[in-house]
């Protein structure tokens, strides 16, 4: 452990603070809390180490993110400690550093344990490598965590409390209203300029029978400015065509944010949920309910896949991929080239120095000059100079030459047609390929070849189609597999909750002899029931899972998939999309790099595909 002696010896060039706060955090400000907080941890520096750290190593931060991996400055923090030799890191309270979940608090611990860096507070300087500091450190971080879930249950409440109450509680009103303070939280009330273009767009939908996009076309034509001062979209049309807000209505939880590892990553998506909160709004309607359900049932005509009157869809993954960062769902773009315009190609290998050398032996023979012959083919006179020159690395015989062949056998009486096939025969252009992104316009995903991802997915299909053979021609060594590790899984839970059951016994035999005041003990109990939950649920899963006949799920899946793939090249767009939609649930797609083909770089696309088994 180390002693106030030898960290007063620590050079103040080798010590990083780091400050942050919370946006939702307390009443005062960023700057308030941030200024509170550094002059205390200046103050303990010059009364520790006589003087301040210095400005190069205070990182501040204002994040709500719970982990590590949505805080920029802390990332610049640990990619310091384990470049540089940084001695110690003071914070206000170690729960500054992370009030993540175990898996960050882990890994708050490995560096600064593994880079010795010492976390030091006003109160205490702990050393990573000490045991007892260690544990302590961990129990501070684990108490963050159980204190940010906490709040973020007390604020679900609340929040859930107004909404009952028809209170608006988003930080920004919705198109075509202004939020109004009320005493506690806030109301909606309509906005003079943006309420009348809400009601034009769910008047030219209901009434006028216009799509989205003959809307959108419409109101930027019109000059009706978005909030954003961008130009309309069917994206945005659609979004206030469904929003209940404009009858009067409330919704609470009906997007909620979806966790799920992928790739080793933890990918935060939204998704509509099946059932939610609605209650009516303190607001005033813009339209009627009568309306509103008019214009559900005509989105629901036009539901997605989106094609144009009288034209068959060409995106066959329309519906399927969705976006790792954004939970958006990827579009097609079609290939905008004039593929008249493109480059012909020859059928047949073209012999150069053949043609090159009976061209000019013709001008020889012939006696004849090269403007004579660009003169009555009417091309310039460096073109076919360019066409006879001995030089076969300077000749190239292009489209303009294709067009000048007849031409040129005339004047140069050349009879053969040896060449006629080889010059005047075209292979049709290949197809132009499409390309899909991500529909979320502020989302900097990077977007990829249809074709390519969907070769991609097809490779992902015949592979899970594979181990499902294999599952079921070798069943019985896979369930004894399967069943050890559930086995292994159960009883550690079961001697998990067992713990906790005696935990509580504990303290409320400790509660009896008063050792907790009550308040303690309803914290301290909350903790414990909360864990409890969460290993009651995981229990669950498991033994739920334990009775579901994996071989039956896989004997199922296998005749689909398997027809799926055989067909797959047969089918028409619509039906290769109807067939994938049967088998796949989603796709989450990631890619991060723009190739550049002449450097030959690796595509780092990933897809996840999750079935419908």
């Amino acid at each position: 452990m180390i002693t106030p002696q030898e960290l007063s010896l620590i050079d103040v060039y080798k010590i990083i603070i780091y400050l942050r706060k919370s946006r939702s955090e307390g009443k005062e400000s960023v700057e308030e809390v941030l200024y509170r907080h550094e002059k205390i941890l200046q103050d303990f520096a010059i009364q520790t180490f006589g003087q301040k750290i210095p400005e190069e190593n205070i990182y501040r931060e204002v994040v709500s993110g719970e982990t590590l991996d949505e805080r920029i400055e802390i990332k610049k923090v640990f990619n310091r400690l384990e470049k540089e030799e940084i001695k110690a890191l003071l914070v206000v309270e170690p729960q500054r550093i992370s009030r993540g979940d175990m898996l960050d608090c882990g890994r708050v611990v490995r560096i600064l344990r593994y880079t010795e860096t010492l976390c030091v507070t006003v109160t205490k300087t702990y050393d990573l490598n000490n045991k007892f500091d260690r544990e302590l450190f961990e129990a501070q971080l684990s108490q963050g965590n159980k204190y940010l879930e906490y709040s973020k249950e007390i604020m679900d409440r609340g929040k859930a409390l107004s909404i009952r109450e028809g209170k608006y509680i988003g930080s920004t009103a919705p198109f075509g209203y202004d939020r109004k303070a009320l005493d506690k939280g806030f109301m909606l009330v309509k906005h003079k300029i943006e309420a009348p273009i809400v009601e034009t767009i769910f008047n030219l939908f209901v009434n006028e029978d216009l799509t989205t996009k003959e809307i959108s076309s419409y109101l930027n034509k019109h000059q009706m400015e978005s909030r954003s001062k961008k130009p309309w979209n069917y994206n945005m049309v659609r979004h206030i065509l469904k929003h209940e807000v404009y009858y009067g209505s409330l919704a609470w939880g009906k997007r909620p944010v979806i966790r799920k590892l992928i790739d080793g990553d933890l990918t935060k998506f939204r998704t509509t949920a099946e059932e939610y909160m609605l209650v009516r709004g303190m607001q005033e309607p813009i339209v009627s309910k009568e309306v509103w359900d008019i214009a559900q049932e005509k989105i629901k005509g036009r539901a997605l896949p989106k094609t144009t009157d009288g034209r068959e869809l060409k995106n066959p993954l329309a519906g399927i991929v969705f976006c790792k960062k954004c939970g958006y769902s990827l579009v097609r773009i079609k290939n905008a080239r004039d593929s008249k315009a493109r480059k012909k190609v020859r059928k047949y290998k073209l012999d150069k120095e053949g043609l090159n050398k009976l061209l000019r032996e013709a001008k020889e023979k012939k006696s004849i000059s090269l403007q004579e012959i660009a003169d009555f083919i009417e091309t310039p006179k460096y073109t076919v100079a360019s066409w006879l020159s001995p030089n076969l690395e300077r000749v190239y015989y292009n489209e303009k030459f294709d067009e000048k062949w007849f031409e040129l056998k005339f004047i140069l009486e050349i009879d053969t047609d040896e060449f006629d096939k080889q010059i005047l025969t075209y292979t049709e252009p290949a197809p132009l390929k499409d390309t899909l992104m991500c529909s979320n316009q502020n989302c900097n995903m990077v977007s990829c070849c249809l074709q390519s991802l969907e070769k991609s997915i097809l490779e992902k299909l015949k592979l899970e189609l594979k181990n499902f053979n294999y599952y079921v021609d070798n069943y019985e060594e896979e369930i004894v597999k399967e069943r050890v590790s559930s086995k292994k899984a159960i009883t550690k839970l079961n001697n998990k909750i067992a713990g906790l059951k005696v935990e509580l016994k504990n303290l409320m035999r400790a509660r009896n002899r008063e050792e907790f005041t009550y308040d303690q003990y309803i914290e301290l109990k909350k903790d414990i029931d909360d864990e409890l939950r969460i290993f009651e649920e995981q229990l669950a899963e498991l033994q739920d899972d334990e009775q579901v006949d994996t071989l039956t799920r896989y004997k199922k899946v296998i005749p689909e998939l398997s027809k799926c793939l055989n067909e797959y090249n047969k089918m028409s767009i619509p039906e290769k999309n109807e067939s994938l939609k049967s088998i796949i649930d989603r796709v989450i797609y990631s890619k991060t790099k723009r190739l550049n083909w002449r450097k030959n770089e690796p595509d780092d696309m990933k897809i996840h595909i999750e079935l419908k088994i």
